[in-house]
């Protein structure tokens, strides 16, 4: 299978799971997905220390399946890393006991169709496509428009979930907005702190 059906059927996947625990973009958060978990075996294994760069990893032997998760995490990109550690679950036990960086290196197919699964389970393209076009005044996007599409986004994502997702749809161009502090930001307009309004 060439990559592009591989990620195509990741996308089919997500929104056939979502169906299949009764989940819509509005509902999925870290509560939920913890259900998820539990309805298919997989224990967290809840990490505190330092991970350096690892934000989950994926494990599947003879005494079952566990996720090693990084609890430092923010909320949002700890949500992503549990949904891309769900799709080793469904698609890779059988042929991976671990699904880290080092199968990242080897095999990047595998890991970016995790990353194309879990951004699909969360905020799917067609739902996002239709929100971003309800924020556009004009066809340019400007980083004012980001901070407001995260302020009411109906799924929980980070500010890199959304500037990655609008560049791979053409929205903006790769890096755009790489140098704009986008708390800071959301500071100045919304005069209150990021962490202390964001939704949970």
């Amino acid at each position: 299978m060439d990559k592009f059906r591989y990620y195509k059927w990741m996308h089919q996947l997500a929104a056939e799971k979502r169906r299949e625990h009764s989940l819509i973009t509005t509902n999925i958060n870290l509560s939920t997905i913890r259900k998820v978990y539990k309805t298919e075996g997989i224990i967290i294994d809840s990490c505190k220390g330092k991970l350096r760069k690892l934000k989950a990893a994926y494990f599947c032997d003879d005494d079952g399946c566990s996720v090693l998760l990084n609890m430092k995490l923010p909320k949002e990109p700890r949500l992503f890393a549990m949904l891309h550690e769900l799709k080793h679950h469904y698609v890779d036990q059988d042929n991976l006991m671990c699904c880290c960086q080092e199968v990242y290196d080897s095999s990047p197919v595998i890991e970016i169709g995790a990353e194309v699964f879990a951004a699909e389970f969360i905020f799917p393209e067609e739902e996002f496509r239709e929100y971003v076009s309800g924020f556009l005044q004009t066809s340019r996007v400007k980083a004012e428009d980001i901070v407001h599409m995260k302020y009411h986004s109906p799924a929980h994502v980070s500010y890199q979930f959304l500037q990655k997702t609008l560049e791979r749809l053409k929205y903006i161009e790769k890096g755009e907005f790489k140098n704009i502090q986008f708390m800071n930001l959301h500071a100045q307009i919304y005069g209150k702190s990021y962490y202390r309004s964001r939704r949970t």
